[in-house]
């Protein structure tokens, strides 16, 4: 588990706040005029000309701008369009995810829970307003977009995740099974630029990395911050110029993955330690490379990940307790789950 209460209370701000996206939507929306939004447009392709851009969109519609701002995720057609090479990646996990009514009794809304348990397969639970509880479930897979497990239901789901503690079997249960979501996880391989003539990407769409790592949504957010003050004093070119030396350097290092060490995976500058009872396969942690530990070992991962996990080989469950980290707030988990089917 990890104490919010107490690492708002050591860092002097909150450390985290889970919200429905819905939720944040209708936050984002309601400062905006109405006549700023336009649906069901459906952006298939981008091209630059020396005043500007033009999107193009299925409905055939074409929307020329001074700039535009693609924040259209992993998957963004803008990048697409005009960054051909850059290449989306398999993470080799998949995860299903959900909300479920009510709190259970004795699960503190205060505390962020995610456990591991064998063959790669971990659950996470989280509480948001309106005393729900908020649930991902991973586990490793050896494919994209694989046929079994886009068969598996809700009741597959709890009957793979049996073996985990209270109150994860009551969370499954009380889920409607038609509030379930199945994605693959993906990231992105690291970019050289974020900006092409007058398109800037932003967020996932520049910079996407797996949820575990806890640094999705800050990127994202510290993104539009800085390109927010850049263009209040500087003219659009200069604008991107610099965007481009601030943001490139701080989000691809949070793509690469640590160097490896004898004996596992290993990041520099590490304070998160997890540990074993005895010697077993157990799926490696950073993109799915296998580990063989023997009794007791002990590795680390993530620079200043903050969290502390702890594995019960007897009981195939990895619990997360607690920050272990220094005297700075942390930057987010920089540390891979199991991903691979044993």
């Amino acid at each position: 588990m990890t104490d919010l209460a107490a690492l708002s209370q050591r860092y002097g701000h909150l450390s985290m706040a889970v919200l429905h996206r819905g939720g944040l939507h209708h936050a984002l929306l309601s400062a905006l005029p109405q006549s700023a939004i336009r649906l069901g447009m459906k952006c298939v392709g981008a091209r630059t000309h020396e005043a500007g851009a033009v999107l193009r969109f299925a409905n055939g519609h074409t929307v020329e701008a001074d700039l535009v701002l693609a924040c259209d995720g992993v998957h963004s057609a803008i990048r697409k369009a005009v960054f051909p090479k850059a290449r989306e990646r398999f993470a080799r996990y998949t995860c299903w995810r959900a909300i479920s009514p009510g709190i259970p009794a004795g699960f503190d809304p205060t505390r962020l829970s995610e456990s591991w348990g064998a063959a790669g397969k971990r659950i996470g639970l989280a509480a948001i307003p309106g005393e729900r509880i908020y649930w991902f479930a991973c586990c490793g897979a050896r494919r994209i977009k694989d046929p079994d497990l886009a068969k598996i239901g809700l009741t597959e789901l709890q009957a793979r995740f049996a073996e985990f503690h209270d109150p994860v079997p009551e969370v499954l249960a009380s889920t409607s099974s038609d509030a379930v979501i199945w994605t693959d996880i993906e990231d992105l391989d690291p970019m050289p630029s974020f900006t092409h003539g007058r398109i800037v990407l932003l967020g996932d769409a520049a910079h996407a990395v797996t949820p575990d790592l806890g640094q999705g949504a800050g990127l994202s957010i510290e993104d539009a911050a800085v390109l927010a003050s850049l263009l209040g004093r500087l003219p659009i070119d200069e604008t991107l110029h610099e965007y481009d030396a601030r943001r490139v350097g701080r989000a691809s290092p949070r793509l690469r993955v640590p160097p490896l060490r004898k004996g596992g995976p290993v990041a520099k500058s590490t304070r998160c330690s997890t540990s074993q009872s005895r010697g077993e396969e157990y799926p490696g942690a950073l993109h799915g490379s296998p580990t063989r530990r023997g009794p007791r070992h002990r590795f680390r991962a993530g620079a200043g990940c903050g969290l502390n996990r702890s594995y019960n080989a007897a009981q195939g469950i990895a619990t997360t307790t607690g920050w272990s980290g220094g005297d700075q707030p942390p930057l987010g988990v920089l540390i891979k789950t199991p991903n691979i089917p044993a």
